[in-house]
């Protein structure tokens, strides 16, 4: 019955979590026909402080659920690993491998017996280990307690270090299947060299078997460190509780300060790659100079982009090489934003014999869009369509704790998401279209395709609309 039971958690949990973010969703659905200012959406009551190691604490209470999820995010990603590709991802790898008095089996069975849910992400700036639990004393001091020995007390054990080294191989090899990540990859070798970033994320075989356990356990003692982390809590907890947390958590790390911020990368000239790669599809991927966060323009071009390849059918990327011409499933374009930096992408996916003459679509499209601008409406639409966004993304934990765990690793304003909101609505089409003309130049223009070679064709004649 008790195996039962602890089987069961997790579905309530999840049927819990998706009834009440349908019905949060709704509400705010229904708030988008009110007559509301555009810039009025719910401001977020983030508490915040740090714990006397040094962690960075942000809190939000949120009562429609028994549970809460906690995220401690390390500035640590691979970006950290110092000519030691996959150090950092290796690392992560081997937290749950054993810690404190328990093996792996253990760990997993001990957060699977309170219906707890752990995970681990790396990224290129921060590692994360995420924890949902639920709320009651019983469940949570044992979820944070077995948290805490994960991050603290890992036994970073030899004996268990060939089997992640293993695990990561894999992934390597993976990854080099994927146009995605090759492209990725390559773009980041091309605008970040002799930069931290340009370091693949998972390594190489050669990098990966080279490391040994006292590299990890040194990575560890150090990136892992207090005052190297940020955590967020989320849900059903008072601030006496919440604060309970975050200084077991934080007590548990190593002691240490925060990294030193990455070097600002240098600039990148224009340059035109191709890949072989198996397949019928060619992926291209176009990319320029972006920007951080921090940057005056920002507003600016969220909204440029937005409009140029955002999410949906309705951007004009989708519009021109989905909806008329059938050349793809979809196109997108993304502003990356790492904190001091960042790149503007352009992506789509077409038949290998119409990839030079995509290339050249696309780059006619994004000169097009960089000398005329947008329409006031699609301004305007495009406005509508952030505000949504902005009040459909903070409805669940997950939602609340992204927005946080941003916040947190910029160095955001606790009210910027208010404010941020509040100067994309200010913005007017000519401010729009001289933010355009300053950022999306194409003398910098880094255009990526990977696929196989074949004959190329001429793009498909397109037929007059009728009726």
């Amino acid at each position: 019955m008790n195996k039962f039971r602890r089987n069961l958690l997790p579905i309530v949990l999840l049927i819990a979590s998706v009834t009440a973010y349908a019905q949060s969703a709704a509400a705010e659905l229904q708030s988008l026909k009110s007559t509301a200012p555009l810039t009025s959406i719910p401001q977020l009551p983030i508490e915040s402080w740090h714990t006397p190691q040094g962690s960075q604490v942000l809190f939000v209470q949120n009562k429609h659920l028994p549970m809460f999820d906690l995220q401690v995010v390390f500035a640590a990603g691979s970006a950290r690993d110092d000519g030691a590709a996959g150090l950092a991802q290796l690392t992560l790898g081997m937290l749950d491998e054993g810690a404190g008095q328990y093996d792996a089996l253990q760990i997993a069975e001990g957060f699977d017996a309170v219906g707890a849910q752990f995970h681990k992400q790396a990224g290129r700036d921060s590692l994360a280990v995420t924890l949902r639990s639920l709320s009651s004393q019983e469940h949570s001091s044992k979820a944070v307690g077995l948290l805490s020995d994960v991050l603290g007390k890992p036994q970073l054990a030899d004996d268990k270090l060939q089997a992640i080294k293993d695990q990561l191989t894999s992934l390597l090899i993976q990854r080099q299947e994927s146009q995605n990540y090759r492209a990725t990859d390559l773009l980041y070798q091309h605008a970040y060299a002799n930069h931290p970033y340009a370091t693949n994320s998972t390594g190489t075989r050669q990098t990966i078997e080279s490391l040994t356990i006292a590299d990890i356990r040194a990575f560890h003692q150090q990136a892992f460190a207090a005052g190297n982390a940020l955590i967020t809590l989320v849900g059903d907890l008072s601030l006496e509780q919440a604060q309970a947390i975050a200084l077991q958590v934080s007590s548990a790390l190593p002691s240490g300060p925060a990294l030193s911020p990455l070097p600002a990368p240098a600039a990148f000239e224009p340059e035109i790659y191709h890949l072989e790669h198996p397949g019928s599809q060619a992926l291209l991927l176009f990319a320029i100079p972006g920007i951080s966060v921090h940057h005056a323009d920002a507003p600016a071009l969220t909204l440029a982009n937005l409009i140029l390849g955002g999410p949906g059918a309705t951007s004009r990327l989708f519009d021109e090489l989905r909806s008329q011409r059938g050349l793809t499933y979809g196109a997108r374009s993304k502003l990356i934003q790492h904190p001091a930096s960042g790149l503007w992408t352009f992506t789509t996916a077409v038949e290998a014999r119409y990839r030079d003459a995509s290339m050249a679509l696309l780059e006619q499209l994004l000169a097009d869009y960089a000398a005329q601008g947008p329409t006031a409406q699609e301004v305007e639409d495009a406005k509508h369509k952030l505000r949504g966004s902005y009040l459909l993304g903070s409805v669940s934990n997950q939602q609340i704790s992204d927005i946080l765990t941003h916040t947190g690793v910029n160095q955001l304003p606790l009210d910027s998401r208010q404010a941020f909101l509040d100067k994309v609505q200010a913005l007017t089409l000519d401010q729009l279209k001289v933010a355009l003309k300053k950022h999306l130049k194409l003398d910098k223009l880094v255009q990526i395709s990977v696929g196989p070679t074949v004959e190329q064709d001429a793009l498909p004649h397109i037929e007059p609309a009728t009726g």
